[in-house]
């Protein structure tokens, strides 16, 4: 899909060794002014706060206690996790 959109990937990290907790996964989200969270057929969309922080976080956290894979950083917004049509809508424009 992104070769497809002439993306271009910047970096790569493997969730299984840069292992992200609560407190260094909300030093990445909370520097987006729109955090998209997909949960299933659900998408949750957020601007991060501090009055919001504990319910973001309580999406964004995996049964792991670390950052859900995969999460994409795209200009100003995060998407975490993955979802068939989110990731259409966002890549086909």
């Amino acid at each position: 899909m992104l070769d497809h959109n002439n993306s271009a990937i910047h970096s790569i990290a493997d969730a299984r060794v840069d292992k992200l907790e609560s407190n260094d996964a909300w030093e990445i989200l909370n520097k987006s002014s729109n955090l998209i969270i997909a949960k299933g057929k659900k998408t949750l969309e957020f601007v991060p706060s501090t009055k919001n922080k504990a319910e973001i976080l309580s999406h964004a956290i995996g049964r792991s206690g670390t950052l859900r894979a995969p999460t994409l950083i795209i200009a100003d917004k995060i998407v975490v996790g993955y979802q068939d049509e989110l990731y259409t809508n966002l890549f086909s424009k």
